[in-house]
């Protein structure tokens, strides 16, 4: 197998992006070339990386033009771990599953705090308007296309206010998306969609439940140890503009 067989085009990122989209899918790398030789194979484009903390791997990285965007964190959830429940300070929150479409005024809503912390937003590349859209339409994906298996949603007074979506994979079930409201926060909101999203999965019978998030949204991190996730992975994340 060539190394070319190791760069997976993502069509989701490519039409949002309107350039083709690369992600690297493993592999050890012999040369400081391998991976400027394979993007110029694959012509002009955006390739992300995620690898290990590696040295050898980092310097084969820098050396080839890509820049280290942000760290991704991987947590397995705990199952021995008790439920931790807390009591919402707000009696007007509500709990449902999606009982009516959402605008996409509410959809951008949900987005723009997911975005603000996504190693998107995070590569000055990349521009606001399409990383923004990229996850607005992810939102939609989720909630209308089968892009989840099953969402869960918070209201204040008819309001939305915070969202959780779960996929599976194989027999391994994600905390997919998961953004509460800036005003909403500190209520418990996210703690009471993260109990209704992993009582679903759970109820599946799956291998693991895993969900991943940026290194440097500390308080997410935070968030998901609180809520009986512990770390399984650190990776790098690397991306390069093929003109």
């Amino acid at each position: 197998m060539g190394n070319q067989t190791k760069w997976k085009l993502d069509p989701f990122d490519t039409e949002i992006l309107a350039v083709k989209s690369y992600k690297y899918s493993g592999g050890r790398t012999e040369s400081s070339g391998e991976f400027r030789s394979v993007a110029g194979k694959l012509g002009a484009g955006f390739y992300t990386v995620f690898i290990p903390v590696d040295q050898k791997k980092i310097s084969i990285l820098e050396k080839s033009r890509f820049s280290l965007i942000n760290i991704r964190n991987t947590y397995v959830l705990e199952y021995t771990a008790s439920a931790r429940r807390e009591t919402a300070k707000n009696n007007s929150i509500s709990f449902s599953k999606l009982a009516r479409k959402l605008t996409q005024e509410e959809m951008q809503v949900i987005a723009e705090p997911i975005w603000k912390v996504s190693r998107y937003h995070s590569d000055r590349m990349i521009s606001d308007e399409k990383s923004l859209l990229l996850y607005r339409r992810w939102v939609e994906n989720s909630l209308y296309n089968g892009y989840a298996n099953d969402s869960f949603v918070a209201w204040i007074e008819e309001r939305i206010a915070g969202l959780c979506t779960v996929r599976i994979i194989e027999d391994e079930g994600y905390i997919d998306l998961l953004g509460v409201l800036p005003e909403y926060q500190g209520h418990a909101i996210g703690s009471y969609l993260m109990e209704k999203a992993t009582a679903y999965l759970r109820k599946q019978h799956l291998r693991k439940i895993l969900v991943v998030t940026e290194g440097e949204n500390i308080p997410a991190n935070r968030f998901y140890q609180k809520n009986g996730f512990i770390i399984r992975n650190v990776e790098l994340v690397y991306h390069c503009h093929e003109q």
